[in-house]
């Protein structure tokens, strides 16, 4: 079935805060007009097609099997530390890989080794959509490959803001992913952001199917 092209017809400012505003807005689609719907938009975004990275940092030694660097930290609607990816805001003038090297460097103390966005096309990966049922946030994803027997990942210092507290978590990469951050979760009393999870069952599926 072809998709029918939609149009905003209004937007109504609800509430206007520091970081997110709350709008109301009325749409149309094909002959059906949708009234009220409420959308959050950044107060921070910047004139490009992306508002930030998440990046999956893969730590490679030589010796042992590669692990999965995790962070958490607590996030206030949930009242809970959950388990995430590095991710951030891009900041004005910086470039998608230089962003993308200063959160892992200021969220873990790691520093990145070579980044990948697509098989095939290591330097670009298309923007995604976060939640674009509420918002129209957008990343760019990327798998970092990071050297964990190089001399500047062995004294780890992160860099956070004063408001941050992100813990650190590694788990080897096989087949028992899924189960694997599951019982990391459990044990710690963790929530599970959505991407986490997806990857730990994507990868486990390439591994059983």
């Amino acid at each position: 079935m072809e998709a029918k092209e939609g149009q905003i017809l209004e937007e109504r400012v609800l509430f206007q805060g520091k970081w997110l505003s709350l709008y109301q807005v009325d749409t149309k689609i094909g002959e059906k007009v949708i009234k009220n719907y409420e959308v959050v938009k950044r107060t921070t975004h910047i004139d490009k097609p992306f508002d930030g990275v998440t990046v999956i940092p893969i730590v490679k030694f030589k010796e042992k099997k590669s692990h999965l660097l995790l962070i958490s930290q607590y996030r206030p609607p949930i009242n809970q530390f959950c388990l995430e990816f590095p991710a951030g805001l891009i900041e004005d003038g910086e470039t998608l890989l230089d962003c993308c090297r200063r959160e892992v460097k200021e969220e873990t103390g790691y520093t990145i080794d070579r980044l990948i966005g697509m098989p095939g096309d290591e330097r670009s990966a298309p923007v995604v959509h976060i939640s674009p049922w509420i918002s129209k946030q957008t990343s760019v994803v990327y798998l970092a490959i990071i050297d964990g027997d190089a001399e500047e990942n062995q004294n780890l210092k992160q860099s956070l803001d004063p408001a941050e507290v992100i813990n650190l978590h590694t788990v080897e990469i096989d087949e028992t992913l899924p189960s694997t951050v599951k019982a990391l979760a459990d044990k710690l009393n963790l929530a599970i952001e959505e991407k986490v999870w997806s990857f730990a069952v994507g990868f486990g599926l390439t591994k059983s199917i």
